[in-house]
């Protein structure tokens, strides 16, 4: 008779099937097979021949589970060498196929991407190295071909443009350990030409770059704070002209020296005031014009970023005050015009009128010229009025003191508000009316 349904055949040479047979054919159905050099294989059968899913066992120890047509690995299937490296992908014909694959190595290196012949990497793919590196990217027959990413153990990673397995001259991105960010031009992996580093605190700079280290010339730096510079550089300081922006909108045009404001600039607040003028070591040092918001100007002295010296300051309202400043207060000699004409001149301390010789001019013609404290007659002076009525003597709180005469003899020494009948040089003043105000 036949063989039909489950059995189990020997063959001379070794080989022997354990499985199904139909009507005497060859095994045909799911049984296993053992070859006389080794190999097993349970699956399918169809003719004589391994069809469909199954596993096929080498005596390396190498194994192959997957599907099989005619007898040769065909389709998609994982090949397991006898040192731990697997293969997994598309076969035809017995052979690893071009397109998507898997080699996994014992030692937890993956390779997986394109491949061509099932031999090299080709294309685009992902390298994972046992030592905890990994590349992503483009291939040619394995070696890394056209724009990838390296990642090595340490968290460094480099992308950019590679070939023959090495980093090309052009455009690529470092990444470091600390955060830090380099992206821009290369040249033999060094920093070469245009390019930001940006710092692991957020501070980043934009400029030209030789053998890995900034040079002279044009850059932008952008500070963790929101700050930015843009402008001049020299040894890696703000040097030359340039702009520096800060958080809060104020804003510096101007020339810079080892990174500080020194020489000439401007420097605008968000509320509209304004200094224009010289700058030294950081600070408004020099000659300088300040306007403020409220519309208040000084043009003048500045030292350690406060008027010092001599100035000007011009009000709203056409009031002015020319003279010497001092920590920012008017504070020395100086002149005070009110909008009406009115000068005061005379000496300033802390910014008030200041005891001392000083003089005024009024408005209608008048003038006081000789002693005052805190801003008004005091001590001897010569008032002047328009009609030229003189008075020449001592002064009390703005008010005439001296020596008045009845008859020829002293009788009263104070203060006499009243009619005026005769004056002389000295001081003294005769009346006729004794009944007139009287002031102790």
């Amino acid at each position: 008779g036949l063989f039909d349904g489950e059995g189990i055949f020997s063959y001379i040479d070794g080989k022997q099937w354990e499985g199904e047979w139909l009507k005497g054919d060859k095994f045909n159905g799911n049984g296993t097979i053992k070859y006389k050099d080794g190999k097993e294989w349970t699956g399918g059968y169809r003719k004589g021949k391994m069809d469909g899913d199954g596993t096929l066992k080498y005596p390396d120890g190498s194994k192959y589970v997957g599907y099989h047509k005619d007898g040769e690995r065909d389709g998609y299937g994982i090949f397991t060498y006898f040192d731990g490296k697997k293969w997994e992908g598309e076969w035809k014909d017995g052979k690893k196929l071009n397109g998507q694959g898997t080699l996994k190595y014992g030692n937890e290196e993956k390779w997986e991407g394109e491949w061509k012949d099932g031999d090299k990497l080709t294309g685009k793919g992902t390298i994972n190295y046992e030592d905890g590196s990994k590349y992503l990217g483009e291939y040619t027959d394995g070696s890394y071909d056209g724009i990838g990413t390296h990642t090595y153990p340490d968290g460094e990673h480099w992308e950019g443009e590679w070939k023959d397995d090495k980093r090309v001259n052009g455009k690529g991105v470092i990444k470091y350990t600390d955060g830090s960010l380099y992206k821009g031009s290369l040249v033999d992996s060094e920093y070469e030409g245009k390019g930001e580093f940006i710092y692991s605190d957020g501070n980043a700079w934009i400029g030209e770059w030789k053998e890995g280290k900034r040079v002279s010339g044009h850059g932008t730096v952008k500070n963790d704070d929101g700050s930015t510079y843009i402008g001049e550089f020299s040894y890696r300081e703000y040097n030359g002209l340039g702009t520096y922006t800060y958080p809060d909108g104020k804003q510096y045009v101007g020339e810079f020296r080892d990174g500080e404001r020194h020489g000439r600039g401007t420097y605008t607040y968000p509320d509209g005031k304004q200094y224009v003028g010289d700058f030294k070591y950081g600070e408004r040092n020099g000659r300088g014009t300040f306007i403020y918001a409220d519309g208040k100007q000084y043009i003048g002295d500045f030292k350690d970023g406060e008027r010092n010296g001599y100035g000007k300051y011009l009000y709203p309202n056409g009031q002015q005050y020319k003279g010497e400043f001092k920590d920012g207060e008017r504070h020395g000699i100086g002149t005070l015009t009110y909008p009406e004409g009115d000068k005061w001149t005379g000496e300033w301390r802390d910014g008030n009128k200041f005891t001392g010789e000083g003089k005024i001019n009024f408005a209608d013609g008048s003038n006081y010229e000789g002693g005052l404290r805190n801003g008004i007659y005091h001590d001897q002076g010569i008032y002047t009025n328009a009609n030229g009525f003189k008075y020449i003597g001592e002064f009390r709180n703005n008010t005439f003191v001296g020596q008045i005469l009845s008859d020829g003899n002293p009788t009263f020494w104070g203060s006499y508000d009243g009619e005026w009948t005769y004056y002389d040089q000295d001081g003294t003043i005769k009346i006729t009316n004794l009944d007139n105000n009287w002031l102790q």
